[in-house]
């Protein structure tokens, strides 16, 4: 074979490898397109391209397409071709039949799927949204479950739909939001809650917003730290509310909220203020002994509003221990049980104003609360610190009438004598009033002829002379009411011994001076006040 013919085989061969080469390559390719391509449906190759693009993808409310939850999870980790560099996943109304597990996964760019439909278990357990999470409008018609997230930025279940986990055989089942990390707000606003729903040991640097929000089970936040406010206004909770050892930095806002079965927030701190107006605060039935209300050793930064809130009758309020730094509102408020049933707990309480400053909201307060002599007193220096001195007497008059009441016979009658003589110390005058009617009262008694002298003659100079006051009624009884002041009458007149009547009203006058009038001196001085 000549050079010529040996140099022509050998370029065919090289063009029949290059050929081959490239058939392969053509068919690797189109084998890898037939990889991501044909399993995809059409639906989830929209969503891919939306995401290329980093624009919304949106269907049909009513013809939810069905996406798979390992397609989600890749979307999730931008493992398909062309997403490595999406900073945004939005995707709107499609519904996921299986499972979704993104437990300890790290989502990258910012995550949106609303009004989507997740028909098994949600697991978000200890992964990490690093731009952003938004579940709004979804129905979870499984479990779900956020124990641990953490959220850089916002994570937001406006207007969501937890359904009850009746596939679930542990009946303790709860939404679980324990132990979650948002370093924006937390968004539930209206949406509803069929099972239970904890958020312990939540860090939420942001608002926390349950605006119109419904849960029909008991919801607890305790040991919970908000950055910023509270919001339950409108929301109901038809198991009640638990915000025991919680901190929130902001307010805490539940006007108009409806709370059955009482809340619960014990030893907490509430930088800002509290709104409860407009609140009402029911029983249930099947559970009576949950029909309490406690702030117990809580501290409020601010205002307290319980303006138009109502209590039932068979309830029990505590604010043992609870330090408001600002005003008490209890303007219209309708509190728990009726008076003297001390379903009210105030001892220890404090506050800087009360709104409104009428007598009788004071007394509706404290004539339902458990007796409590410093709560009383409490109110009436905040009283006498306004110049309403008439309306601090009338609650220092409650306290010692309460107070009698508290104590045994012989100390109950100590008592009822200072209330009837000088209204314990905050009505001296009426010492006087006594003092004029007894002493009035025995000079019409004691007349002339109803008395008899009982001086004895004296000698003066051998010459025997009668050493007699003369008498005269008003003076007479004046001296034996008045102890340690002799006027030269009452010892030389008594009555005569047929009225026996006046015998004993003489005693009886004697007694009441030495009582009265030096209790009438202690309160005029000030020296005391009951």
């Amino acid at each position: 074979m000549s050079a010529k013919g040996a140099y022509s085989c050998r370029a065919d061969l090289v063009m029949c490898a290059a050929t081959v080469l490239s058939l392969l390559s053509f068919i690797n390719n189109v084998l890898a397109e037939q990889e991501v391509s044909p399993k995809r449906s059409k639906e989830e190759q929209e969503i891919i391209k939306a995401v290329r693009e980093e624009r919304l993808a949106e269907f049909p409310k009513d013809k939810k397409p069905v996406i798979s939850a390992s397609f989600l999870k890749e979307l999730s980790n931008r493992s398909l071709p062309g997403l490595s560099n999406v900073t945004q996943i939005c995707v709107t109304n499609v519904q996921i039949k299986e499972d979704v597990d993104f437990t300890s996964g790290d989502i990258e760019p910012y995550f949106s799927f609303k009004g989507c439909v997740f028909h098994g278990k949600v697991d978000l357990s200890n992964c990490r949204f690093k731009r952003g999470l938004n579940l709004s409008n979804c129905d979870f018609q499984d479990s779900a479950t956020f124990n641990g997230i953490v959220v850089d930025g916002s994570l937001r279940c406006k207007w969501s739909h937890f359904h009850r986990s009746d596939k679930t055989p542990d009946d303790d089942y709860y939404v679980d939001f324990t132990s979650i990390r948002v370093t924006g707000m937390l968004d539930l606003e209206e949406a509803e809650f069929d099972d239970m729903m904890t958020m312990f040991n939540a860090r939420v640097d942001g608002r926390v917003d349950c605006t119109g929000t419904h849960f029909h089970e008991w919801i607890r936040i305790p040991q919970a730290k908000i950055g910023g406010t509270l919001y339950i206004r409108k929301a109901h909770f038809d198991r009640g509310l638990r915000l025991d050892v919680t901190r929130i930095d902001g307010g805490l806002s539940g006007y108009y909220v409806e709370i059955v079965n009482g809340i619960e927030c014990e030893n907490a701190r509430i930088e800002g203020y509290v709104d409860f107006s407009s609140a009402r605060f029911t029983s249930c039935e099947d559970k009576p002994s949950y029909r309490k209300n406690t702030f117990r050793s809580t501290v409020i930064g601010s205002d307290l509003d319980f303006e138009n809130a109502s209590f039932p009758e068979d309830s029990t309020l505590d604010f043992s221990g609870l330090k408001i730094g600002g005003a008490l509102n209890v303007t219209q408020t309708t509190w728990p049980g009726s008076e003297g049933q001390n379903r009210i707990l105030i001892s220890g309480m404090s506050y800087q104003n009360v709104i409104p400053t009428t007598l009788q909201s004071f007394q509706h307060l404290l004539g339902r609360s458990q007796f409590d002599a410093d709560a009383y007193n409490s109110v009436e220096k905040f009283l006498r610190t306004y110049g309403r001195y008439d309306d601090a007497n009338e609650i220092g008059k409650e306290r010692a009438f309460r107070e009698c009441a508290e104590k045994s016979f012989f100390p109950k009658m100590g008592s009822f004598i200072l209330w009837a003589f000088v209204g314990n110390g905050y009505s001296p005058e009426r010492a006087i009033v006594w003092s004029l009617v007894i002493v009035f009262a025995g000079a019409y008694l004691f007349r002339f002829n109803s008395m008899v002298c009982t001086a004895e003659k004296a000698t003066n100079g051998g010459n025997p002379t009668a050493v007699v006051t003369p008498y005269v009624s008003f003076l007479y009884s004046l001296d034996l009411f008045i102890p340690a002041v002799d006027l030269g009458v009452a010892k030389h007149w008594v009555p005569r011994r047929e009225h026996t009547g006046l015998l004993c009203w003489m005693y009886a006058q004697k007694i009441l001076g030495w009582l009265l009038v030096p209790i009438g001196l202690l309160v005029f001085t000030g020296i005391i006040k009951v």
